[in-house]
């Protein structure tokens, strides 16, 4: 029919990442991304000297998620459990 609405396509919507050539891209690019950005914030840099060391964490963010933490359970013993 002329005048008909064509329908559309949702092969894509069943779980397909999309194109292939920029999956690859994207996870080829590891400096990107939400967990690496968490990482980066929390984590001192990697030392070039030694690159296999683990990275430590960072004493600010370490006493601002320890206070956040304790603030909740301190909210959440006084109103709901106690």
């Amino acid at each position: 029919m002329p005048g008909a609405i064509p329908k559309p396509n949702f092969e894509n919507a069943q779980g397909d990442a999309g194109d292939p050539g920029l999956v690859r891209y994207l996870e080829g690019r590891t400096e990107i991304g939400f967990w690496r950005l968490v990482v980066n914030l929390a984590c001192e840099p990697r030392s070039i000297f030694k690159p296999n060391e683990r990275r430590k964490v960072r004493k600010p963010f370490a006493v601002f998620i320890f206070t956040v933490f304790g603030l909740a359970a301190w909210f959440a013993w006084f109103n709901f459990i106690r």
